[in-house]
């Protein structure tokens, strides 16, 4: 069995990756228009609930 292409093809998939996460992150940044959709309640929760990591982690150093 000839393994030479084996380092290339891994490149490839890494920058298949890399691309796909990229992409990935650029659809999920949202605009203030599209927090005016979102229910006081839920951010409400989201803030609680960032506060609280904030919280444990700085408890854990």
């Amino acid at each position: 069995m000839n393994t030479d292409d084996l380092p290339d093809l891994n490149k490839s998939r890494d920058n298949w990756f890399l691309d796909l996460m990229k992409q990935a992150d650029a659809e999920m940044r949202y605009t203030a228009d599209d927090l005016k959709n979102v229910p006081t309640e839920l951010l409400v929760q989201v803030t609680q609930y960032i506060q609280d990591a904030e919280y444990q982690r700085t408890q854990t150093k």
